[in-house]
């Protein structure tokens, strides 16, 4: 969601909100791998299933979401 998403996101991270991805799924180049996140990883499954209708065969969903990557210590962007 756009107020997670500034609230920070993974370096080079492109927001598209899960109730805009069906209709944006032509923005995610379907030969490219994707990860896909969100606050905690519920949303994500869903995302996940979207994208894999969608054509796109090389989906990671982050388990736990941003909420898990910063408690990891891992980069985060503003």
């Amino acid at each position: 969601e756009p107020d997670e998403y500034a609230a920070g996101h993974l370096p080079e991270a492109r927001n598209v909100p899960l109730g805009e991805l069906g209709e944006r799924l032509g923005e995610i180049p379907p030969d490219r791998p994707v990860v896909v996140y969100c606050g905690a990883g519920h949303r994500s499954s869903s995302a996940v299933s979207l994208l894999e209708r969608g054509g796109h065969g090389s989906i990671v969903n982050i388990d736990g979401g941003i909420n898990a990557w910063r408690r990891a210590g891992y980069a985060i962007e503003s």
